[in-house]
């Protein structure tokens, strides 16, 4: 009985699609999207493409031809991108460098922290940084300290998602560090005496953080004002936790200052860091200590798995300095989709439009039919040494999946990428039917409606409509594994 639902259920969507009509939609989805009672979902809400793993064939689809806001799947095709222009193995630099002389410890000259956009740049890697001028002998610089962070574009916040104090929307730069965040701490919390302080980490001159008594637009935590340090105004009409984390919007200073910090604890004494001038930059120069990244399958890794907005960023920006060397993450972003167009013809990217290579983004566009088929032929590929599937998270084992369809039945049967921003949730990959045979698959649940009423002015209302997203992005994940558990019993 079981194997004649199946074909019947193929038969049905596979005819449909030849003759170009409309397939409706399966009654278990149906009670599937029902079960979030709470939240006014139907087929207006879905779109989804199940193919053949390997082939061209779509087995099922339902509005598979809608454009969607993929989120963090653009992470998918911006990690492919990445490993096919510069080789699963590049690896990206950061110099130092000095031009002048040492006279008894000290460096009579300059010094040059030169950033090559490494996503993973670390302050223990900093700190080898630093070590190497101790190896050179230098216990002092008498000169100047630049910073080079001009490989790339200086970007202040990947989008203009949201109220602007969150974590995962950064500033990018070739000089990134430790994800482009730092700590806020509130001091005082123990003694009743005393009100409470707050002081940045790492406590160097550059974070300045200012306590101000007025009221912040609804929702906002932390006011960022432009200033030649990195300021931000917390309120004293907000509760804050003890640590807090904010993000970065001068990335390169962050770096260097953090630099010149290390090196203080070092007992070594540097100047306050300066942007590189023009005149400073085609210099030659002596290198103190070249550091490398790890291998960009590795990051390639940790960006998929976690989700990592900046890592995709400068994953993106990598690559297109090959080629491009664009002025912009839209255009460095728009420049990638030309390029799959280009080179991966057999794929319908007509309707594909990225902005940024995180998702981060509600303009970037793509459907789930060109996505599911992307997967379907790629995935099972290597890139060169390494097949492109085993970056995507395991159910119930890796990343954003560790907690999801960990049961018996579902740990181990999808290999996935998840994709969410407020009032949309998207999941893709590749999943196993109980026949052991492997499918490709793209779906989307959201609801466009809310997703573009945030896009107004902020107000309270538009604030308790954000705070909503969060039960129904919650409630909409088991939706999203309950249809693959549908499409795993049923194939």
């Amino acid at each position: 009985m079981r194997n004649l639902f199946i074909f019947v259920f193929l038969f049905q969507t596979q005819n449909l699609h030849s003759k170009e009509l409309k397939p409706l939609l399966p009654n278990a989805i149906k009670h599937i999207l029902k079960t979030a009672s709470n939240h006014s979902l139907n087929k207006d809400n879905i779109s989804y493409s199940i193919r053949e793993f390997g082939g061209h064939n779509e087995v099922s689809f339902f509005g598979s031809d809608r454009e969607i806001i993929p989120a963090s799947l653009s992470k998918i095709l911006t990690s492919f991108y990445a490993m096919k222009v510069l080789g699963e193995n590049y690896q990206f630099s950061t110099k130092l460098e000095s031009i002048g002389k040492i006279i008894e410890g000290t460096l009579v000259g300059n010094i040059y922290l030169t950033g090559g956009g490494d996503p993973l740049l670390s302050n223990a890697d900093l700190m080898g940084l630093v070590l190497s001028l101790k190896e050179k002998g230098i216990d002092k610089v008498q000169g100047h300290f630049y910073y080079n962070d001009q490989k790339y574009p200086t970007i202040k916040m990947i989008s203009e998602i949201g109220l602007g104090d969150q974590t995962y929307n950064p500033g990018v730069s070739a000089l990134s560090l430790e994800y482009n965040r730092f700590i806020v701490w509130r001091g005082g919390h123990r003694y009743k005496s005393m009100k409470s302080t707050f002081t940045p980490i790492p406590t160097i001159p550059y974070f300045k953080v200012e306590k101000v008594s007025k009221n912040f637009t609804p929702g906002l935590r932390f006011l960022f004002t432009e200033d030649e340090n990195e300021l931000w105004k917390v309120s004293n009409y907000i509760k804050y936790k003890i640590i807090e984390e904010v993000p970065i919007r001068k990335p390169g200073k962050y770096v260097s200052e953090t630099f010149r910090m290390l090196a203080q604890n070092m007992g070594i004494k540097i100047p306050e860091s300066n942007l590189i001038p023009e005149s400073e930059i085609k210099k030659d120069k002596e290198m103190i200590h070249e550091h490398y990244s790890k291998p960009l399958h590795v990051i390639v890794k940790a960006a998929m798995e976690y989700s990592n907005n900046l890592l995709s960023e400068l994953l993106l920006l990598g690559a297109d300095y090959k080629y491009y060397k664009s002025p912009s993450l839209n255009v460095a972003a728009e420049k990638m989709i030309s390029w799959f167009k280009k080179n991966y013809k057999e794929i319908d990217f007509s309707k594909t439009l990225f902005k940024n290579g995180s998702g981060l983004d509600t303009e970037n566009r793509i459907n789930t039919r060109t996505l599911s088929h992307f997967i379907a032929l790629y995935a099972p590929k290597k890139i060169q040494t390494k097949f492109f599937l085993t970056f995507f998270s395991i159910s119930g084992q890796s990343g954003w999946l560790t907690k999801r369809m960990h049961d018996p039945e579902m740990s181990f049967k999808v290999f996935a990428k998840t994709g969410s921003l407020d009032y949309i949730n998207n999941l893709a990959g590749v999943f196993f039917g109980r026949s052991n045979k492997p499918y490709a698959f793209s779906i989307s649940i959201f609801d466009y409606e809310k997703r573009e009423m945030l896009n107004n002015a902020n107000s309270k209302e538009i604030n308790l409509l954000r705070e909503r997203a969060k039960p129904w992005n919650k409630d909409v994940k088991p939706l999203l594994d309950d249809i693959l558990r549908y499409f795993h019993r049923s194939l």
